[in-house]
């Protein structure tokens, strides 16, 4: 049998389609998502799977689990938990600087580096296309 809340009543903070599907499975807890979007979509609502989940976890028809303070897990002496380590993204620069001036580094020093690398491209791009220019020219 199945536990039922009590504050579970429509509150005006709820979507009006929250209300109706709270509604629609006061009437009929038991049915299932299809139906409740087909009955509730009559009266122009739209609604999605998370939606009917809540609903039936506010009106107790489905259990939900217990949420915590978000503690992680203790820790024991048998146990050594080690910090994360640093994710490496290529392309990007990690961030240190917390003040404006070494925002101000930091940003500047990516510049130049892209400076730099757009550089290289480019002298790249010169010698093939002198490479290239003699064969196409010839024909």
């Amino acid at each position: 049998m199945p536990r039922k809340r009590r504050n579970a009543a429509a509150k005006p903070s709820q979507s009006p389609s929250m209300a109706a599907v709270l509604e629609y499975l006061r009437a009929r807890p038991k049915a299932a998502y299809r139906e409740v979007a087909d009955a509730v979509g009559k009266y122009g609502h739209k609604i999605y799977p998370v939606v009917y989940g809540r609903a039936q976890a506010l009106l107790g028809i489905v259990r939900m689990k217990k949420r915590g303070k978000g503690r992680g897990p203790k820790r024991t002496r048998e146990i050594a938990i080690r910090p994360a380590a640093r994710i490496v993204r290529r392309g990007r620069r990690t961030r240190t600087a917390t003040g404006a001036a070494d925002q101000l580094k930091t940003f500047l020093a990516d510049y130049e580096a892209l400076r730099r690398e757009r550089d290289e491209m480019r002298a790249a791009l010169e010698a093939a296309r002198r490479a290239i220019s003699p064969v196409l020219t010839s024909r």
